[in-house]
């Protein structure tokens, strides 16, 4: 990781948040890595920069680990969720690890 993307991270465990367990975590970016992280969100997860930050995480470690990032259901079905693109969470393929995380 290059220093001037974010050194000062506080983390925050909170437990079990609306059936998800959920870690608050901060980080500090360059004023040019914010404006990427809000242009990235905006574009891909219609500004939700928490998810776009969880699902970047995942295909990096799906990528690490040799395996491709993959969703349960189609793009026409992923319908679930707080913004209504996530798969369904009680597929009969199972839970889509890319929306939901491992629970």
């Amino acid at each position: 990781m290059k220093p001037d993307l974010g050194m000062f991270i506080i983390i925050l465990h909170l437990g079990r948040v609306m059936g998800d367990r959920k870690t608050i975590i901060t980080v500090s970016l360059t004023t040019q890595a914010a404006e990427y992280l809000d242009f990235l969100a905006e574009k891909q997860t219609k500004g939700n920069r928490s998810r776009w930050v969880q699902t970047a995480i995942l295909k990096a470690m799906q990528r690490n680990i040799g395996r491709e990032a993959a969703h349960i259901a189609p793009e026409s079905g992923r319908v679930h969720g707080e913004d209504g693109d996530k798969c369904n969470p009680l597929h009969r393929g199972g839970r889509c690890e890319i929306c939901w995380g491992e629970e």
